[in-house]
């Protein structure tokens, strides 16, 4: 098995943190609903501008709730990542579990978070959206390591 460097591991890690920072700073009172409207609003009316006022802000609704999938399927592809440079005799199943139990505590600490803010509302369907997109590239990674041959190759350029 060949070696991989600490700085590979390292930097995984720092960037996982990151992120997870990041969405830890999307879900605070600075990125409410009014906040984000201010910018995607006038950015939706510039891009389609035959929309209404309803259907503008049926779109951004669709944004926000699609971005709950779309920050914690990343959040779950870096987890991935560190957890298999860190750890790359684990099993695949043990990985996922560990990415997906990364995911659904950081998704359910921000919704408790946000049920004691004044400005924004925890939710369940928002756990359940971030998991959704978690879960989504978890069991793609699973497949993809699970392809034959995949074993055969371990290293950094391989998680």
């Amino acid at each position: 098995m060949p070696s991989i460097r600490l700085g590979s591991r390292r930097r995984a890690w720092l960037i996982l943190m990151a992120w997870t920072a990041a969405i830890w700073f999307l879900g605070g009172d600075d990125f409410r609903h009014s906040e984000t409207s201010r910018i995607l609003g006038p950015l939706y009316e510039w891009l389609l501008p035959h929309l209404g006022p309803e259907q503008r802000a049926q779109w951004l609704s669709w944004t926000r709730l699609g971005a709950h999938p779309a920050v914690y399927a990343l959040e779950a592809g870096l987890a991935w990542r560190a957890f298999g440079l860190s750890f790359p005799h684990w099993a695949p199943l043990r990985r996922a579990g560990l990415t997906l139990a990364t995911a659904a505590l950081l998704a359910g600490a921000d919704e408790i978070r946000q049920t004691f803010s004044s400005v924004r509302t925890g939710s369940p369907i928002g756990v359940g959206l971030d998991m959704l997109g978690a879960g989504g590239v978890v069991v793609g990674l699973l497949a993809w390591a699970r392809r034959p041959g995949a074993g055969a190759r371990v290293g950094p350029n391989q998680t």
